[in-house]
């Protein structure tokens, strides 16, 4: 969720493709994405540093922190926190200067989990 201009909201985690670099370790995750794919959005968030909402789908079948399906077999979803992106790299797996091109052409996009803030230091 976002736009090229303001950057990127939130994610979903719905599949991992080995081919593509991805890989889901709770703290961190890598995850793929093109121009199409709201790519851009992804890396204005990097050169924003903004913060990015991270949900998991039970669809992800490769990572062992999907959420489980629901008993009737229908997806289920979980909030899972806020990551950064803190680093872009190109389709041949060089650091990324800028965005993905148009089209289909995914960048994977590194992203670290944010520290969860304990909220009552502010009371």
């Amino acid at each position: 969720n976002g736009n090229k201009i303001r950057g990127c909201d939130s994610i979903v985690v719905s599949r991992q493709d080995p081919r593509l670099r991805e890989i889901d370790s709770l703290s961190w995750i890598r995850y793929s994405a093109s121009s199409k794919q709201g790519g851009m959005a992804l890396f204005k968030s990097f050169i924003l540093q903004k913060q990015i909402r991270v949900i998991r789908s039970s669809n992800c079948k490769t990572s062992k922190y999907a959420p489980l399906k629901a008993k009737d077999g229908r997806t289920q979803y979980r909030y899972d926190g806020l990551y950064r992106v803190i680093n872009v790299f190109d389709h041949d797996g060089d650091m990324a200067s800028s965005g993905p091109p148009t089209g289909h052409v995914p960048y994977t996009f590194l992203l670290m989990r944010s520290p969860k803030k304990n909220i009552t230091e502010d009371f």
